[in-house]
């Protein structure tokens, strides 16, 4: 499981992500914004990925203002693993994993990437009365250090470059399909 992946400190990775960041971002109109943010998280010793992560995850909401509750999945949905077993859903076990954690939370209505569109059937999780929509992003752009604009980077990008205020704009750029 992602939560059991421990972080090996036999090298020092930390650093050297730094520095690349430090290298490609230096010049980045926010960089003094986002940069001690990123130190702050990446040189805290977490134990696992899934630490990391979810302190990652936390800050960018922090820095964005977004509110949303960060769950440990682990801990909140021990009994889905079970559940997905015993399911007659005849369907991808992720497929059951995610009916069944919507089920848990009284969900119905469930937002993916719009990449789940080769994997999720709308009509499936109507018949399990769960609304599944997709979210397409917008075409948007925003000023890089380059002449060019290189789409689909990272939220570390679109922080670094257009800072906070903007990225919060920009997140509102999709629509539903």
């Amino acid at each position: 499981l992602i939560s059991e992946v421990r972080i090996y400190d036999g090298i020092d990775w930390r650093k050297s992500i730094l520095a690349n960041i430090r290298q490609n971002y230096s010049k980045a109109d926010f960089f003094k914004d986002i940069y001690p943010v990123v130190e702050s998280v990446l040189m805290h010793n977490y134990e696992t990925i899934s630490q990391l992560n979810i302190a990652s995850i936390s800050e960018i909401c922090r820095i964005i203002g977004i509110n949303t509750e960060i769950v440990f999945s682990i801990d909140r949905y021990k009994s889905v693993e079970e559940e997905v077993e015993k399911s007659e859903y005849d369907c991808k076990p992720m497929v059951k994993r995610i009916i069944s954690i919507c089920k848990i939370e009284r969900a119905d209505h469930y937002l993916n990437a719009i990449g789940g569109t080769k994997l999720y059937s709308q009509e499936f999780f109507a018949s399990n009365g769960i609304k599944l929509e997709f979210v397409k992003t917008n075409d948007i752009s925003y000023t890089q250090m380059n002449d060019e604009f290189v789409p689909n980077l990272s939220i570390l990008d679109v922080l670094m470059n257009a800072g906070a205020e903007r990225t919060k704009m920009l997140l509102g750029e999709y629509s539903l399909v």
